[in-house]
């Protein structure tokens, strides 16, 4: 019998030999969850190059520096109905929902440079900071059973925007980290590469916008649908936006252990996966006005984003409650853009190519009591 300190954030535990444990979800109607959710994700452009009218120009990593965004939320959970260990009703309070993005070394403000990588870098050198208008509303969380989806709706005497709802998601239990049976210490199952949507957009679509005032979202800094960008990236991008995984994720239940009296199973995670997404399909051509009275069309050809995310992480499951207690996962990130737009006007037609790559790492935590 031995002990160790500050592992997943629980307070001393002690390593107990249990008998074999159902690692399932569970829940009880009044029941609350409190749940906290961080992510650090820092990355710097190690390359870039541009292509305009097919000849190419070099652009290095456009000014060096990196770009570090931290990312974090609080949510209350109360469920009022439950069924099959399972909540089917429960209210949803957000607390503080914040993202700030900063920048260190370099050239500040450079381009893609400016935003850490990528072919949509929008070049600001300064801080960056988006809240949600979430903060502080409840919604309520409804299973349809025909469905078998949640249908979300603010409580009859709220005044807040519907399109809020638009993009949420309910479940964050992260059950889909389990294995589907009981299991012996050190078995080894596969985990849903699908898992990385949560890592990416914690309980979906928070509607992250700038803060100050007087921005509708529709100009230069404004994000209109929020969330994260990449793997545990908080930015203004397209949020509702799937990715395409590939890759190995790999879960091993390491022990069971003793905190306070109550059981927790330690299940260790290795994983390298990649997630793909392409953003042009749904582009549409843009025109704008030029200052002599012209016209300018846009025409998104190609913006394709690849993420690789490699590194390892722990699970601390409460058997007792059939609960997650935390999830912590860190790794090494590589993000490439690849992109190619026509411009159109008066004076003819010009291409412009782009490719860009960023390396980084992540830190992702979420807690639940």
């Amino acid at each position: 019998m031995f002990e160790r300190k500050h592992v997943a954030g629980l307070a001393a535990f002690t390593l107990v030999a249990l008998p074999l444990a159902d690692l399932s979800r569970r829940a009880e109607e009044g029941e609350t969850r409190e749940r906290t959710i961080t992510s650090t994700r820092t990355m710097a452009v190690t390359d870039s190059v541009m292509r305009i009218d097919g000849e190419e120009r070099e652009m290095g990593a456009r000014g060096g520096g990196s770009t570090t965004r931290t990312f974090s939320a609080e949510m209350t959970d109360v469920f009022q109905k439950v069924a099959d260990g399972r909540a089917t009703r429960f209210t949803r309070t957000f607390g503080d929902i914040a993202s700030k993005s900063e920048r260190e070394g370099g050239a500040q403000g450079g381009g893609q440079g400016g935003q850490g990588g990528g072919g949509r870098g929008r070049g600001f050198g300064g801080p960056r900071n988006l809240v949600s208008k979430l903060t502080g509303e409840d919604v309520i969380f409804t299973l349809d059973a025909d469905s078998g989806e949640y249908v979300a709706a603010f409580p009859e005497e709220s005044s807040a925007d519907k399109d809020l709802l638009e993009g949420l998601v309910a479940d964050v239990e992260c059950a889909a980290f389990l294995p589907s049976s009981s299991v012996e210490v050190g078995a080894e199952w596969d985990v849903p590469l699908d898992v990385f949507a949560f890592v990416a957009m914690p309980a979906g679509n928070l509607h992250l916008a700038p803060e100050e005032s007087g921005d509708d979202g529709e100009g230069r800094g404004g994000n209109r649908r929020g969330g994260f960008r990449g793997f545990g990236r908080p930015d203004n991008s397209d949020a509702t936006m799937p990715y395409e995984f590939s890759g190995k994720f790999k879960a091993t239940l390491a022990e069971y252990v003793e905190v306070d009296g109550a059981r927790f199973a330690r299940i260790e995670l290795a994983f390298d996966v990649t997630g793909e997404r392409d953003l042009a399909k749904d582009a549409e051509p843009v025109t704008r006005e030029t200052p002599d009275g012209g016209e300018i069309t846009m025409t998104t050809i190609e913006l394709l984003e690849t993420h690789k995310v490699e590194g390892k992480g722990e699970l601390m499951w409460d058997v007792g409650h059939g609960r997650l207690s935390s999830l912590t996962l860190e790794g090494d990130v590589e993000e490439s853009v690849s992109s190619a737009t026509e411009m159109e006007s008066d004076e003819g037609t010009r291409s412009f190519e782009n490719e860009t790559i960023s390396e980084g790492t992540l830190a992702f935590e979420y807690h639940v009591k």
